[in-house]
């Protein structure tokens, strides 16, 4: 099965949970990126960092890191995982589930905390 396929067959969501607080509005805004497996088994999710991100792979302890921008773990059937970015740091990666982040798979793209006058091409 194609990793599309697979995809439309696993119910996921990633979740950007933005802070309200007025503490953040006022100041940096705080996001969570949140990664939730919503199905009835487990998930493979891979990420691949871009090249400008400044958080990276070893930031996630929770992924394996395969590559220079690249980690992937497993994900529990009905679970999330909070990604880690003490500080609001720039984030900017792709995400894909039961099949690596490449141009033939389903993924999402986020960029979080982008700096002022910092464009990304992903």
């Amino acid at each position: 099965m194609k990793a599309s396929g697979r995809f439309g067959f696993c119910v996921l969501s990633l979740l950007l949970v933005l802070s309200t607080s007025a503490a953040a509005q006022t100041g940096a805004k705080s996001k969570t990126v949140r990664l939730t497996n919503q199905q009835n088994a487990p998930a493979e999710v891979y990420i691949n960092f871009a090249p400008d991100s400044v958080l990276k792979p070893s930031d996630f302890p929770f992924c394996r890191v395969t590559g220079p921008h690249n980690c992937q773990f497993s994900l529990t059937a009905h679970a999330s995982q909070d990604v880690p970015n003490p500080g609001n740091k720039y984030l900017n990666m792709a995400v894909a589930f039961n099949a690596p982040v490449s141009c033939g798979s389903t993924k999402a793209e986020v960029v979080a905390n982008t700096p002022i006058g910092t464009t990304s091409s992903t």
